[in-house]
Formats: C-alpha cells, structure tokens, sequence
C-alpha cells in the first residue's frame, strides 16, 4: 500500500510516517519506480507508535515495543524492554509529577502572603 492509505488506516499524516521512517522506526519496500510500499506490519507499527505517543512515550522511545512486535510478541508490551520503557516513562512523568506540584505549591505561598498583606484592613 502506499504512503497515504497507510496513513489513513494508522490515523496519522504522511509527514508523521516519513519521520518514522527517518528514525527507522519503520523500513518500506521501495518500487521500481522508487514510490514506498508498506505492508500490513506497517500499519500495526505506525498505530502503535501513535498509541504510544499519545500515552506520553517520545516517538524515539518506541522502538523497543516495535521490536517486541517484530520479535513475534502478540502484543507491543510482551517484551522486557517494554516493560522497562513502561517504567521508565512513568518514572519521568512522576518526576514532572513533583515538580509541577512543588512549583503550584511555591504559587500558592506566595499568593496566600500577597493576599494576606494586602487584605483591606478591618474597619472594627
């Protein structure tokens, strides 16, 4: 199939599945006339690195799961090396986790004295 039907069926742009393939993420056959040719490994490939991607996991960081597919695993996450993708990418959204909630807390300090100083005072 081509570039655009393999996109359609993945759900993602054309551009998206040339910049898979410029990480070698996926490897089209290429036609004598040098147009690319996917099968239907792609398309399963290209949706799970989508699904990946919106779960949070960089498209470079996919690569393990896709190699769990190509390995023969039924699933992106029958591997060891996914599930150490999994924790690794729970780990950085757990330390994003805590600093975003560190920065929210230092917010709401600050905003709590800036409140307090500046309250009218009370007339009694």
């Amino acid at each position: 199939m081509r570039i655009g039907e393999l996109a359609r069926l993945a759900e993602v742009s054309p551009k998206a599945i040339r910049r898979y393939e410029a990480l070698g993420l996926v490897a089209p056959a290429r036609q004598a006339n040098g147009y690319r040719e996917y099968d239907e490994d792609t398309v399963r490939a290209v949706a799970e690195i989508r699904s990946l991607n919106l779960l949070g996991i960089p498209v470079e960081e996919t690569r393990p799961f896709l190699e769990c597919l190509a390995s023969g695993g039924e699933h992106v996450d029958d591997c060891p090396a996914s599930l150490a993708e999994y924790r690794r990418a729970i780990a950085d959204l757990t330390a994003q986790i805590d600093e975003l909630t560190a920065r929210r807390d230092g917010l709401v300090s600050r905003l709590q004295d800036a409140a307090h100083r500046n309250a009218d005072p009370s007339p009694f």
